[in-house]
């Protein structure tokens, strides 16, 4: 996770996940207006590549739950 992050920081900033641009927002790297855009970003990107998958590839989607995590029988 590191080397990937590390690998991207010059394009995205090093903001994987809004848990990343948070952590940053608590120490102070980020400003809170940017922290709550990257966030919401990030939140909207992945309600619509949801969506994509859904409308793209319908069968996989069912057939595991929309990537629901679920416990196994017994």
């Amino acid at each position: 996770m590191i080397k990937r992050n590390s690998q991207n920081a010059g394009i995205s900033g090093g903001h994987i996940n809004p848990t990343v641009t948070f952590g940053l927002f608590l120490d102070r790297k980020v400003t809170l207006p940017r922290a709550i855009m990257y966030m919401a970003a990030k939140c909207l990107s992945a309600v619509c590549d949801c969506g994509l998958v859904k409308a793209f590839q319908k069968s996989y989607y069912t057939n595991y739950g929309g990537g629901a995590n679920e416990l196994a029988d017994g």
